[in-house]
């Protein structure tokens, strides 16, 4: 899940320890089917998909790297379920495999370098110093990654733009979020993601709200909304959550509070589980598209 998030600075990092990173396939049927028969009922669909490319994994690797993510940010925890995803992996391949947890908690950082340097000593056997260097150069690494991710302009043309909300582990992933970004971009859509919107520029767009957001990813969401909201950048938004994510469940009432506060903005809710509907998915999304042409030949 967090891959999408973290990955530059993990395979930099492991790489410098002299590791072969291994990386499971792209979600398919066959890795969704079995996280559904290990994951319990109640969890969303992101972590049962991550269960499944634990499950293709855990027997072909000599370690599982499967970080404890507490504190993305200073000021903000990160969900329940992504925290406690060591603790999933725990239980259900204890047996199969060399289990990796470390912390990772921006007002904790010495012991976040700690648990790092401890793996990379597990693995390598390289010296403090040695490891030391490679954690600032993968720190390095992941800024500058972090950094280019953001979108530097935005388009002026007179095409369609779509603000798209949501996060990397879904829509990223083809099969989870149905092709969603490609498909949008074929009907010639010019796509905001949420994640190429600055921290910045999040920080900015939230601060007038009432108090600050709990869960740092959702004030991800929330931010990248009000911040396209804010600056009349989109002709509309689509949000795209899991069904069972309680911190996405509060982001979507706030979202839709806070941009009718600015201006009217077109707003489309798509929850999707490993039940969703291609057809019903798509005929919204054809509707909501529809709808955004009209408004905007009628404004012209």
């Amino acid at each position: 899940m967090l891959y999408y998030y973290y990955f530059p600075f993990w395979e930099s990092f492991l790489t410098a320890c002299g590791a072969k990173v291994k990386l499971s396939p792209p979600t398919n049927k066959s890795i969704l089917q079995r996280g559904l028969e290990l994951a319990e009922g109640e969890i969303c669909l992101p972590v049962k998909a991550f269960i499944g490319h634990v499950a293709v994994l855990a027997s072909e690797v000599d370690y599982l790297l499967a970080p404890r993510v507490v504190k993305p940010v200073k000021k903000g925890y990160s969900c329940p379920k992504l925290l406690g995803l060591p603790d999933i992996v725990r239980g259900l391949f204890a047996t199969t495999s060399k289990l990796l947890f470390p912390l990772v908690n921006q007002e904790r950082e010495r012991e976040s370098l700690a648990d790092w340097l401890e793996i990379g000593r597990k693995i390598s056997g390289l010296s403090y110093w040695k490891l030391k260097r490679a954690y600032r150069i993968a720190r390095c690494v992941q800024q500058k990654v972090e950094k280019s991710r953001q979108r530097v302009g935005y388009q002026a043309d007179g095409g369609l733009r779509v603000g798209l909300i949501g996060h990397p582990y879904i829509l990223r992933d083809s099969y989870l979020s149905l092709s969603l970004v490609e498909r949008l971009r074929k009907k010639g859509v010019e796509v905001y993601l949420s994640e190429e919107v600055g921290r910045n520029q999040i920080r900015r767009a939230v601060s007038g709200l009432p108090k600050p957001l709990f869960w740092s990813f959702e004030e991800e969401l929330v931010g990248a909304a009000l911040f396209w909201t804010q600056n009349n950048l989109a002709y509309g938004l689509i949000l795209v959550n899991s069904f069972g994510c309680g911190p996405d469940s509060l982001s979507q009432v706030l979202i839709e509070t806070e941009i009718s506060k600015h201006r009217e903005m077109p707003f489309l809710n798509l929850i999707i589980d490993e039940h969703t509907s291609e057809a019903g998915f798509l005929t919204r999304l054809e509707a909501f598209l529809d709808m955004l042409v009209w408004r905007k030949i009628n404004a012209g």
